[in-house]
């Protein structure tokens, strides 16, 4: 296994999910970087966490990169900007308001935006916990209390469900 290595927010930026679906793998709520989504995971470092964060599945994390390229399609950007966000090790954008998603051993699944600054800790906004990342997702791309025709259509592209 990889050495772990400290990159600013990014908790270990040599676990395999970053390079493989491009993922921010996190240990803070409130990340100093602006990426479109990013996974918040259990440090087993912690004798005692306080949230009691659990490690997502292999295929959750593949969703997961699905959901980081659905963000950045939504924002309209020119072909060549996307170009040179993709060509980093990971996607960042100074524009983007940061959705930080946890899942969490009892709870479920759990997501903050960078903007929230009130609600419950640590995902402030919302008290709903979610019992699949599909769900969440779903919840964070709704409009009207119902998932967006985009966010569908992309699902029903990619068969994420």
């Amino acid at each position: 296994m990889a050495t772990k290595e400290k990159f600013s927010d990014v908790w270990d930026i040599n676990h395999p999910w970053v390079e493989k679906y491009r993922i921010p793998v996190i240990d803070v709520y409130d990340p100093r970087y602006y990426y479109f989504a990013a996974l918040v995971i259990p440090d087993e470092t912690l004798e005692s966490p306080i949230f009691k964060f659990v490690m997502p599945t292999e295929e959750e994390a593949k969703l997961f990169g699905s959901y980081i390229t659905y963000r950045i399609s939504q924002f309209g950007f020119r072909e060549g900007y996307v170009n040179k966000i993709r060509s980093e090790k990971l996607d960042v954008d100074p524009g983007v308001n940061t959705i930080s998603f946890a899942k969490h051993e009892v709870l479920g699944w759990c997501y903050k935006r960078a903007t929230w600054e009130t609600g419950p800790f640590p995902h402030y906004g919302t008290s709903i916990r979610f019992a699949t990342l599909v769900e969440a997702m779903d919840h964070c791309e709704s409009i009207g209390g119902k998932p967006s025709e985009d966010w569908e259509a992309w699902k029903t592209e990619n068969n994420l469900r």
